[in-house]
């Protein structure tokens, strides 16, 4: 690696990659997570990252950026199935405050392809209507006292 500026390239035996340093925005959809009772939701969100190793962003094959998106994905699924669905009301705000942490989470991974993510916002989450979530709330009206 070399810094800014002229800079020499020998043919054949090197090459040059640019590599952007600015911050990118990274959206994060989940087509299906599971609450932890069983109900499943839809939740969008955003996460935000920048280069931290440019040598080893451009020594990934694979776009780093796509496989970043995908970690994220995966760690919001995680704190979509530590929550209840009536939980899930409060989850863009628990999220706002958990943020900083599940970053730390993905970025434990993603550093070993150069990228660091510095944010994890949880946009919307939507409950789609099915017969089972219906069952699910007839099973909790049945058990609630005085339901």
């Amino acid at each position: 690696m070399r810094g800014p500026g002229l800079v020499v390239v020998w043919p054949v035996v090197e090459r040059a990659v640019r590599v952007s340093l600015r911050l990118m925005c990274l959206d994060v959809f989940c087509s299906e997570a599971v609450t932890r009772d069983g109900v499943a939701v839809r939740v969008r969100g955003g996460a935000v990252a920048e280069v931290s190793d440019p040598v080893r962003f451009a020594m990934t094959m694979d776009g780093p950026l796509v496989a970043a998106t995908v970690v994220a994905e995966r760690e919001l699924r995680r704190q979509v199935a530590d929550a209840d669905l009536a939980d899930l009301a409060d989850l863009p705000a628990v999220a706002s405050r958990c943020g900083a942490e599940m970053a730390e989470r993905i970025s434990e991974t993603t550093s070993r392809w150069g990228v660091r993510v510095t944010l994890l916002d949880i946009d919307d989450v939507q409950v789609p209507l099915r017969g089972e979530l219906i069952a699910w709330a007839d099973r909790l009206r049945e058990t609630r006292p005085g339901g």
